[in-house]
């Protein structure tokens, strides 16, 4: 399954909505049994071979090392009969396989081009385990225009494998990018000559009334006019929507007429490059140079390393980091991101914003009370007022009498 379209457009927004899916039925299921794993494709490492592909089976395997000690024995059996007397080489490509399997001895020298075949071979034996019919396994490559020649070959053998099974690849490429003879285009080709079904999803922008159904649903305190200059400043681009209707949203002014939210975002950046150092810009100037560093770390860093070069405690770049985070140019891997001292914070934060939640509904379950009292008093005078203007009936009857 390929997604395409142009930056900003919801490639990756989509696909994560698949694994939200995976993970939603997997509560329902007593042993969870399928993956879902994603490497992307960073710029600053594309001369590293396989860097996403390796750095997605990275993860995986640090989901099976939190498994119980039965589950990584029957791993450790698996690895072992796919790698054979290569493990060796298994570790070079993902470290963590080593708390698995333990270590290894030593590679026997072979030419280049025999040692490159053996990599190989045993590299796509390692991935083969990982999608079974007991395990079915989701890879998600992004960002696959940035991809090497190495990984888009390595990607090529798998999926053209005659044994392949319970493996569903899917892949986004940003297609403004991608012009006719770049290497993706040419490894999509050669896949298609072989026979591969590939299914392609492409994204386009959001049309006029998607953003005014956005704008109701979302900001009912906003005229609904202000989607047409959201549309128009934004041509519909998903993520440039939501970046300009997050910036009126702050807004603290009171004044939120057409006329008055139009004058505000007459300074409003005109695209998706210019939005990005606008916002970079606005940036405390500890983040930006904790984001310096960490862009010289790629992606993904940790923030172990990242203190270690800064000469800060994790507890110090995180802090650094907030501001970053909060604007989502940074995101967090998951808890074990969290230094143990910002934990408890954490906690605090969640069970805060519970009590806000069971609060709200407090208020509005009485609320919902005080409109069904309100309907009552109302119901009663209304029948006050009926009883009254009988009364008066009958007193003037009995007057004309």
């Amino acid at each position: 399954m390929l997604v395409s379209g142009s930056a900003g457009i919801g490639k990756t927004a989509l696909v994560r909505e698949i694994h939200k899916h995976l993970v939603r039925r997997e509560q329902f299921e007593t042993v969870p049994h399928k993956y879902f794993i994603s490497g992307k494709f960073d710029q600053s490492q594309r001369n590293i071979p396989y860097s996403a592909l390796t750095g997605a089976f990275r993860k995986l395997v640090r989901q099976i090392l939190d498994k119980s000690e039965t589950q990584i024995e029957q791993w450790r059996k698996k690895i072992m009969e796919a790698a054979g007397p290569c493990g060796q080489t298994i570790i070079q490509v993902v470290p963590e396989a080593e708390a698995i399997i333990g270590p290894q001895p030593e590679l026997q020298e072979l030419p280049p081009a025999e040692s490159q075949n053996r990599f190989l071979l045993t590299l796509q034996k390692f991935i083969r385990i990982f999608y079974q019919p007991e395990h079915p396994l989701v890879i998600f490559l992004d960002d696959l225009q940035r991809a090497d020649p190495a990984t888009l070959k390595l990607t090529e053998q798998i999926v053209t494998d005659e044994n392949i099974q319970s493996l569903f690849l899917i892949g986004a490429y940003c297609e403004d990018e991608v012009s006719k003879g770049h290497p993706l285009k040419l490894a999509l080709d050669a896949l298609q000559k072989h026979g591969t079904i590939i299914n392609h999803i492409s994204l386009s922008p959001l049309k006029l009334k998607d953003i005014e159904q956005l704008v109701t649903d979302t900001l009912p305190q906003f005229p609904v006019s202000i989607a047409e200059l959201a549309f128009q400043k934004t041509g519909g681009n998903p993520f440039f929507v939501s970046q300009f209707l997050q910036t009126l949203f702050n807004t603290k002014d009171s004044d939120l007429t057409a006329k008055s939210l139009q004058a505000k975002c007459y300074h409003f950046p005109d695209n998706i490059k210019e939005l990005m150092e606008w916002k970079l810009k606005k940036l405390p100037e500890e983040t930006l140079q904790t984001l310096r560093l960490a862009a010289c770390l790629g992606s993904p860093f940790d923030l172990n390393t990242l203190a270690v070069i800064d000469k800060k405690s994790a507890s110090e770049i995180f802090e650094h980091l907030r501001p970053a985070i909060a604007e989502g140019f940074v995101e967090p891997a998951g808890d074990s991101e969290i230094p143990e001292s910002l934990k408890h914070q954490t906690s605090n934060i969640k069970h805060q914003a519970s009590n806000i939640k069971h609060q709200t509904s407090n208020i509005k379950h009485q609320t919902s009370n005080i409109k069904h009292q309100t309907s009552n008093i109302k119901h009663q005078t209304s029948s006050i007022k009926q009883n009254f203007c009988l009364c008066m009936t009958v007193s003037r009857k009995q007057f004309m009498r």
